[in-house]
């Protein structure tokens, strides 16, 4: 394998959003949009706009958005078969109700009904007016970034700081944010809780670390906390991480502060990540790396009429080495997860189980892990963004990370926790 297939697919694998936040905001903002599109209907004030488009721009934005995902994001026929969702339909649906749309407000509200019918697979979403300014900071902080992905998200930092966003963005949030300010300060308390929680359980014998998610704005405070722990706990026959409300975050986060500081040896597995050759995808990758779909090997477990969609591939090792001189933590590592371990936390569950990095305890993971961060899509008229996952990404024999996440080593049991479930299986290992 070429060495730049290796840098490119770590530069790919940056996923920055934290989908347990995501989809609390999309459950509130779902809430209130649908309240205040049906009171819009009736009563309409200046909030209610931000560009006054009319019927055809509105229609003109849609069809944009409909066609860049035709041509760019590798899940619609997995929709159909995960969720019985029928993306054309959709849109078909979503013209209708432009038709009798009288606001740019609600104009938004159908928007993001159409992505919300995809529940999250490839992280097809529309940015909420909750999250808009996390993703803006986000994509222009590169703290334990390394320096070759920074070009890339510069690119994605454009389209979310674009002008038109800004005024979109600025207007949903004056409409919907004071009308939700008991809510809004709700997710400002839960904001400041620790990303990262740490437990003695058993002295000596087990240790237990939280990681709420791999949010990179926490990366050098998390760092501090983590090493000091390590640190104290470095004897200690059993640590098990706590994944289970971990959404996401930054590859990198994993990476830096969870297994190089805690491995001895190389740790590396193979991929594979797929693509469509839409006009969009290439704005942000271009075909350097990619090679065509013929040569990809033949895969046992890929889905053959999702592989019709695609048109280019490349063969990755996610790889990782070690940054210590010898281990800080000397003893054996677990894992919880379940269906929250999303995006760059199931590639965390996807590359500890290839690896042996670690034991799995708990349900399967929610998937989307194997792939690069989801593109921002900027409709030209209304200013409004929509993202999605352009990488159709399988494990070595052609298992998809999305629609079939990683299974745990240990299931958890019936009637227990998933913390209990893999202190009763240490405690079965003595």
């Amino acid at each position: 394998m070429k060495i730049f297939s290796i840098v490119l697919a770590l530069s790919m694998a940056f996923t920055t959003t934290t989908v347990s936040a995501q989809q609390s905001a999309n459950n509130t903002q779902t809430q209130y949009i649908q309240q205040y599109a049906v009171q819009s209907a009736y009563t309409q004030n200046s909030s209610d706009n931000w560009c006054n488009l009319t019927k055809e721009q509105k229609l003109q934005d849609m069809a944009y958005l409909y066609q860049t995902l035709q041509q760019n994001y590798p899940y619609i026929n997995m929709l159909k078969r995960m969720y019985n969702v029928d993306l054309e339909q959709e849109y078909k649906n979503a013209v209708k109700e432009i038709e009798n749309s009288k606001t740019d407000f609600e104009f938004y509200a159908i928007v993001n009904r159409f992505t919300n019918k995809s529940n999250m697979v490839g992280h097809l979403s529309t940015i909420s007016p909750f999250d808009y300014d996390w993703f803006v900071k986000s994509y222009s902080d590169t703290t334990g970034v390394p320096e070759f992905y920074w070009e890339q998200m510069e690119k994605i930092r454009k389209v979310y700081a674009d002008e038109k966003a800004k005024k979109a963005y600025t207007a949903l949030k004056n409409k919907m944010m004071p009308l939700t300010q008991k809510n809004a300060e709700l997710q400002q308390s839960q904001n400041k809780k620790n990303n990262v929680e740490t437990k003695i359980i058993e002295k000596g014998k087990i240790a237990y670390i939280y990681v709420d998610s791999f949010d990179m704005g926490y990366y050098e405070e998390d760092k501090k906390k983590l090493f000091d722990f390590y640190k104290q706990i470095e004897n200690y026959d059993n640590v098990i991480f706590d994944f289970t409300k971990n959404g996401g975050g930054g590859m990198f986060y994993f990476n830096d502060l969870i297994v190089a500081p805690n491995i001895d040896k190389i740790l590396y597995t193979k991929v594979y990540e797929l693509m469509q050759s839409g006009k969009y995808n290439m704005q942000f990758f271009g075909e350097d790396g990619f090679e065509s779909i013929k040569k990809l090997p033949k895969l046992p477990k890929i889905n053959q009429d999702d592989l019709k969609e695609l048109d280019l591939m490349l063969e990755s090792m996610y790889f990782i080495q070690p940054s210590q001189k010898q281990k800080m933590l000397k003893g054996k590592l677990w894992i919880l997860v379940n269906e929250n371990v999303f995006s760059s936390s199931e590639y965390a569950a996807m590359f500890s189980k290839a690896t042996g990095f670690a034991t799995l305890v708990g349900e399967r993971t929610g998937g989307d892990g194997i792939g690069s961060d989801p593109l921002p899509v900027l409709l030209p008229n209304s200013g409004i963004i929509v993202r999605y996952s352009p990488i159709y990404g399988t494990t070595a024999d052609g298992t998809n990370s999305q629609e079939f996440g990683t299974e745990p080593d240990i299931w958890l049991q019936k009637g227990k926790t998933y913390l209990q479930t893999c202190i009763d299986e240490i405690k079965k290992q003595k």
